[in-house]
């Protein structure tokens, strides 16, 4: 099964205190934790010291597959670390981004979810609507729901 969490759903990880937990899940080959640079990226933008540490350990710690974004955004995405975007992935953008203003951070990963993962946790709902409208075939869920069917 292969995961991807949310920046949010580190938080949630660290305050849980399931790091370890999901290190077996990970060792016992259950999952697999797939990671772009926009996690990393938002992780180094907390700006408490020891948070942003214990949140960037996690990160490393879990991650199994680090991917480039199959779409870039200009003064958001690294260059090697992403692909500019074809028609198909222009078309994942927009229904992921679906009437917002500008595009962001979310919208990036959303495509990379949409392309690597078969469960994207997070703790924002209303990127959780906009991703399992625009791609269905991902189970999207709450960091609670995937304690509930992952870690018990």
């Amino acid at each position: 099964m292969r995961v991807m969490f949310d920046s949010n759903a580190y938080d949630a990880i660290l305050k849980h205190g399931d790091a370890e937990r999901i290190s077996a899940l990970i060792s016992a080959d259950k999952i697999s934790v797939i990671t772009t640079h926009i996690q990393e990226d938002e992780i180094r933008k907390n700006p408490e010291k020891d948070e942003r540490e214990a949140l960037l350990s996690i990160f490393f710690r879990l991650t199994t597959n680090r991917k480039n974004t199959p779409s870039a955004l200009w003064d958001l995405s690294k260059w090697g670390e992403s692909s500019w975007a074809g028609p198909e992935e222009s078309f994942r953008l927009s229904a992921i981004q679906r009437n917002r203003p500008t595009k962001s951070e979310d919208e990036v990963l959303g495509t990379a979810a949409e392309k690597y993962c078969d469960v994207f946790v997070t703790e924002d709902k209303k990127f959780a609507a906009r991703l399992t409208s625009a791609a269905p075939h991902i189970r999207v869920l709450t960091y609670s729901a995937f304690r509930a069917e992952f870690l018990t």
